[in-house]
């Protein structure tokens, strides 16, 4: 009686096993390396940025609201932000959205760098649909500074004045 059960678990076991659809997915490359004379096209043009820095929180979380302005000829539909190199390991949460038109939801983009040695790294921003030339679009951006703030004094006793 007690073999009975025992055999219908293994033999559920490996059917489940032997059904499985196997896993071959390929990771997703976390950057896009750049030519080392990569220089960012110079097709926008920043009419106005307001940036926010908001520290309720045990990470800073920055805001910016930009006016960007297509100075080209030709429709564009790529954004690049830069940022200092050892400071875009520590970006989380990173967002981008049309800011006239929330409902398009958030806009795609990745991580891209010039190379391993390089001062600056940059994301890059995909556009919902491009930018007409002498068009403007509200972008605002949003990210998450991880790690980025050290308290004074480290440590301080219970009963000491906090300044």
């Amino acid at each position: 009686m007690r073999a009975s059960p025992f055999a219908l678990a293994c033999l559920s076991l490996l059917s489940s096993v032997c059904t499985a659809d196997p896993n071959l997915t390929t990771p997703l490359a976390s950057r896009q390396i750049l030519p080392s004379n990569f220089k960012p096209p110079q097709v926008f043009r920043n009419v106005n940025l307001v940036r926010t820095v908001n520290l309720e929180k045990g990470y800073p979380r920055e805001t910016v609201n930009v006016v960007i302005e297509n100075v080209d000829s030709k429709p564009q539909s790529e954004y690049y932000l830069p940022f200092e190199q050892g400071s875009i390991a520590r970006v989380g949460g990173f967002e981008a959205r049309d800011k006239k038109n929330p409902e398009k939801g958030l806009l795609e983009a990745e991580i891209v760098e010039y190379g391993t040695y390089s001062p600056t790294e940059f994301y890059k921003i995909h556009l919902a649909e491009p930018l007409a030339p002498s068009a403007q679009q509200t972008l605002s951006i949003a990210y998450s500074v991880l790690s980025a703030l050290v308290p004074l004094p480290a440590q301080i006793n219970q009963l000491d004045k906090q300044y």
